[in-house]
């Protein structure tokens, strides 16, 4: 196992002791907890990675594992404006923490949620091997047009009757852009079923409930704290969530894979061409 894997696992270990024993009350160990036990499991399941499968994104693709956490930070923004519209989480325990302070905190935690399910996703994959093997099939245009459509409205609706139609937000973004993703020949959780390689598409979901699990037994001892809001699913809670709640874990791994792949798009293609259009005006 690579030494910063066992810096992860030690990390961890150190962080869930000291918590309970109330050895770290004050100071950096307060604000940054959820980052240090956050960077203490990536750097340790990566590290499973590598030993199980022979590469990993540390090791191998670095630049890529890097860019995971700063379009963490852009998912970040991109759900707490959708958090504000249709309240889908709370935050408490933010006494003493400037505007600034919670916005740099907030978003240095959720860089890692990228990071964490794609690696715990790689984990899963390295460790099992799929063999569901289905019929073969070539989606029609209209069907992918259709559920672009039905993601749309989807991600409309919430924001005008948030207490019905809530649950829709965690599948609206993957209806959205993975139709999209599969039109431009980025990876798709819609190609990878339609070609019945399904490694992928079970790994997902698997990861999002494994991430959900340790997103809420850490957040417990998180300062600041995240609290879900989940009308009609409050009920046998577990840790500071509703059991039902773990349900949109699910989908929400699924959800940011599209989202980041129709991101990487946008930067390779679009931005790279405007990049590249500014550079031959300066040079003229």
């Amino acid at each position: 196992m690579p030494g910063y894997g066992v810096f992860g696992f030690l990390l961890i270990l150190i962080i869930n002791l000291a918590v309970p024993l109330s050895l770290f009350k004050t100071g950096v160990f307060v604000k940054y907890y959820f980052p240090f036990i956050w960077l203490g499991f990536v750097l340790f399941v990566d590290s499973l990675v590598y030993k199980f499968r022979g590469n990993s994104l540390i090791k191998n693709d670095f630049r890529k594992f890097i860019n995971l956490f700063a379009v963490s930070i852009l998912f970040w923004a991109v759900f707490h404006l959708i958090s504000g519209c249709v309240q889908l989480w709370v935050c408490g325990r933010i006494q003493g923490f400037s505007p600034v302070e919670y916005f740099i905190l907030s978003s240095i935690v959720f860089s890692f949620v990228l990071p964490a399910i794609f690696e715990v996703s790689d984990l899963i994959g390295a460790l099992t091997s799929f063999s569901l093997r289905t019929k073969r099939l070539s989606p029609q245009r209209l069907f992918l047009y259709l559920m672009i459509l039905l993601g749309a409205a989807s991600f409309i609706f919430p924001i005008f009757n948030p207490g019905f139609t809530f649950p829709l937000i965690w599948v609206s973004l993957f209806l959205i852009f993975d139709p999209i993703n599969y039109l431009k020949g980025q990876p798709s959780i819609i190609k990878y079923m339609f070609k019945s390689e399904w490694e992928v598409p079970i790994s997902l979901l698997i990861s999002g409930a494994v991430c959900g699990f340790f997103w809420e037994f850490w957040n417990l001892w998180a300062y600041p704290k995240w609290s879900r809001a989940v009308p009609f699913f409050d009920f046998y809670r577990t840790f500071d969530v509703a059991l039902g709640g773990y349900i949109f874990y699910f989908f929400f791994a699924w959800e940011l894979f599209a989202m980041y792949h129709f991101i990487r798009f946008i930067g390779r293609s679009y931005l790279a061409a405007g990049v590249n259009f500014i550079k031959r005006r300066i040079r003229r």
